[in-house]
């Protein structure tokens, strides 16, 4: 599969913790955040050690503050 152009979401298992990306297209496969929230209802991440729904998006403030951990 060849990545065009895509968002990488770090998401976090709110079941296990375990640490994950999904990719969301972007351009042309979804141009609008509309597209996008469509795209993650139809295709939504699932962890893949428990195969969990449910999940917390990491922010770049979280990786820094586990860095002090």
């Amino acid at each position: 599969m060849i990545i065009i152009d895509g968002e990488e979401l770090k998401l976090e298992c709110k079941s296990c913790g375990q640490r994950y990306t999904h990719i969301v297209g972007y351009g042309p496969m979804a141009p609008s955040p509309w597209l996008r929230r469509q795209q993650l209802k139809n295709n939504p991440p699932v962890c893949p050690r428990c195969k969990s729904s449910l999940y917390k998006r990491r922010t770049f403030l979280d990786s820094i503050l586990d860095f002090f951990k």
